[in-house]
């Protein structure tokens, strides 16, 4: 626990201390930041809740042909890496080290390309680093293509359609979320029907998929559906809480886009009341959340809306990162299989550690 307190509040200290030196020169402290915080993953053992499984996938990749791992459910980026990481000699630990390098690649492709990079990389840091480069690779991985698309979304072209669609061949579950994406995109530019069309197609490539790989899927994501499944919480006075901040920031958003309000600020909402019953509502934020805060971050906002927005982010930022802490543990609790909980997150240790 001390390791991942020093690691992430440090880290955050930096970020934070950024925003009051030169914009060169907190921009090279943000990418310094996620180039140690990249290091740190991708040099891990066996440590994070679906770390064992991607080294089970590891070994799936490279005990078929071609890629016969799509029928169990592995997604074609990954068996990409996975097979070019067996030709050159590599085993599961550099596997899970080279997806781990595509983040922080990503990651420091966003920040560069943003306005306000120390705001969106401090609440990056608090709310999913652990979440995303120690467990969900395959989503995480997904959502950064999406993210970087979506700075692309004005000017579209055959770089936003590549980068968005890219992100399906890392997570399937991606369909929704560029269908979501596309939809958004039509209605910025007024294009309503197109925009419904490109939803109703979406959805028909999703019932395919799910035709074709049904038993996969539904294995997968049916425990997610199932209230039960959920850690009970008391709600109230923090779920109120959380909610009356993203309302917050969507006030800050009015003024400068409805359109985005309507988008991502009311979905996220409406995903964080029902979270506490259904985990795939969870998932879901995951995603919302980050385009969301890349919304607020890419692009230059003035007068009071950017000293409300990034007080509101700064709060959000310590509440989760005292959230992410305090969970930490949960593995060693009883709750997951034997492939979860072989690699809980305390204690980190390296690769060549147990080797």
């Amino acid at each position: 626990m001390n390791f991942y307190l020093l690691l992430l509040l440090s880290s955050m200290g930096l970020i934070f201390f950024s925003q009051y030196t030169g914009k060169r020169l907190g921009l090279n402290l943000c990418v310094f930041v996620a180039v140690i915080l990249g290091a740190v993953a991708s040099s891990r053992g066996y440590v994070g809740t679906d770390t064992y499984s991607y080294h089970l996938h590891f070994e799936l990749i490279n005990s078929t042909e071609g890629f016969d791992a799509v029928a169990l459910g592995i997604e074609p980026g990954l068996i990409v890496i996975g097979k070019l990481i067996s030709l050159a000699g590599g085993d599961s630990f550099a596997y899970i080290s080279v997806i781990g390098i595509l983040q922080t690649l990503l990651i420091i492709f966003i920040i560069k390309r943003i306005e306000r990079p120390e705001l969106f990389l401090f609440f990056y840091i608090a709310t999913f680093y652990l979440s995303f480069h120690f467990n969900i690779l395959r989503a995480s991985s997904s959502l950064l293509l999406i993210l970087i698309a979506l700075l692309w979304i004005k000017v579209g072209g055959l770089k936003f359609y590549f980068v968005l669609w890219s992100s399906v061949f890392f997570h399937y579950a991606a369909i929704l979320v560029v269908a979501y994406v596309l939809f958004y995109k039509q209605f910025r530019e007024r294009k309503y029907i197109s925009g419904v069309l490109i939803l109703l197609m979406s959805l028909m490539v999703m019932y395919g998929a799910i035709t074709m790989f049904g038993d996969v899927i539904i294995a997968k994501y049916s425990q997610y559906l199932q209230g039960d499944f959920a850690v009970k919480r008391d709600f109230r006075i923090g779920l109120l809480l959380l909610i009356f901040l993203y309302l917050g920031l969507g006030l800050t958003l009015l003024k400068q886009s409805t359109l985005d309000f309507i988008f991502f600020v009311l979905p996220l909402v409406v995903i964080k009341y029902f979270a506490l019953d259904y985990p795939i509502m969870g998932r879901l934020e995951s995603f919302i959340l980050p385009m969301l805060m890349l919304v607020l971050t890419k692009d230059v906002i003035k007068s009071w809306r950017r000293d409300i927005s990034s007080v509101i982010i700064v709060i959000l930022s310590i509440i989760n990162v005292y959230g992410v802490l305090s969970g930490l543990s949960i593995g060693r609790d009883g709750v997951f299989d034997a492939v979860h909980s072989a690699s809980p997150f305390i204690p980190y240790h390296t690769f060549w550690g147990i080797k």
